[in-house]
């Protein structure tokens, strides 16, 4: 488990949020055509990813680990899913933003809507994976899963942001340290890695 659940979670996020953030309307009054135009390319672009990886997949003749068609069930879900439906929930909110040429309250709720997948992923996530991890990492994951259950969802964002950045330093630079957060006392204090 460690921390690539954080790691992966963040990642499946930061792409739909790239796309979204660039959002801006061809002229007033097809601001709300054009969000629904882009969740909808959103939603079917990203089943075309994952269904094109799961084709490569089957190439390669060797079964997936259960942890890993978890996490992959976990980002199809934030991408394919929460993100397009959560754009489209908030298309009210969103147009009035754009019609006022408001760019900073506009990225303020379409963050709001990348945080919330973000979460309702990792937790979801998380609980699934403890399903299929077998013996004594089930407990581990039991009580990591018990653990983040505590922290309110501002802390468990944090920690998957900041469990990102430092992941993508570290690729760049052997010598930055692990980040150490709130999630990873929990993990420490349940066993992992041990």
């Amino acid at each position: 488990m460690k921390n690539r659940h954080r790691i992966h979670t963040a990642a499946a996020c930061a792409a739909g949020l790239l796309v979204l953030l660039q959002v801006c309307p061809a002229r007033a009054g097809d601001e709300a055509e054009r969000l629904t135009q882009l969740a909808d390319t959103l939603e079917a672009n990203c089943r075309a990813k994952h269904e094109a990886m799961q084709q490569a997949q089957k190439s390669w003749g060797k079964p997936m680990w259960e942890q890993e068609r978890v996490m992959q069930d976990m980002q199809r879900n934030i991408e394919c899913e929460c993100l397009p439906a959560r754009v489209r929930a908030a298309i009210p909110q969103l147009s009035r933003a754009m019609q006022a040429n408001k760019k900073d309250e506009f990225d303020a709720i379409l963050f709001a809507q990348t945080k919330n997948c973000h979460v309702v992923g990792y937790r979801q996530y998380v609980g699934r994976l403890c399903e299929v991890e077998p013996g004594a990492a089930k407990k581990t994951c039991e009580c990591v899963a018990a653990g983040t259950d505590k922290l309110d969802d501002e802390t468990v964002f944090s920690e998957i942001m900041a469990s990102y950045k430092n992941f993508e330093q570290r690729v760049k630079d052997k010598t930055v340290p692990k980040y150490e957060g709130r999630m990873s006392a929990i993990e420490k204090a349940c066993g992992m890695g041990k």
